[in-house]
């Protein structure tokens, strides 16, 4: 198992680092796609055989060893991390609802003028038809 998260690691970082040259033409896109599809092939399974691992010790350091208090850990951790995520998701669709219009400050800029330049203010007295 170590050496297949080791490899599934190695090519997930050797495929995102053979797509930077590349740009973002539509086959280093595919790269970076197959990387992370290996990073989380890595990562995922040794994340949740760690969690499964971790609960079946914690009960035993605990010292009730059959009260399935492990259990109980890992599934309100799931349930934490579930809760949060809604509570993320709620956020962001309260954001996106409350914005109104999405403004940059390139566009801002690039509206101003074409040349990026501010018009000059001028007093109210002053002949704007004489070039001098």
């Amino acid at each position: 198992m170590d050496q297949i998260i080791g490899l599934a690691l190695a090519a997930g970082c050797l495929l995102f680092t053979l797509s930077l040259p590349l740009g973002g033409s539509s086959f280093a896109m595919t790269l970076r796609r197959w990387a992370g599809v290996l990073l989380l092939l890595a990562i995922g399974p040794s994340l949740f055989f760690g969690v499964l691992k971790q609960a079946a010790v914690s009960p035993a350091m605990s010292g009730s060893a059959g009260s399935g208090a492990g259990a109980v850990d890992v599934l309100a951790g799931i349930g934490g991390f579930v809760l949060l995520s809604f509570g993320a998701y709620v956020a962001l669709r309260i954001r996106s609802r409350m914005g109104g219009q999405k403004r940059d400050a390139m566009g801002d800029y690039f509206r101003q003028k074409s040349s990026g330049k501010r018009l000059v203010e001028r007093e109210e007295g002053e002949d704007r038809n004489f070039p001098f």
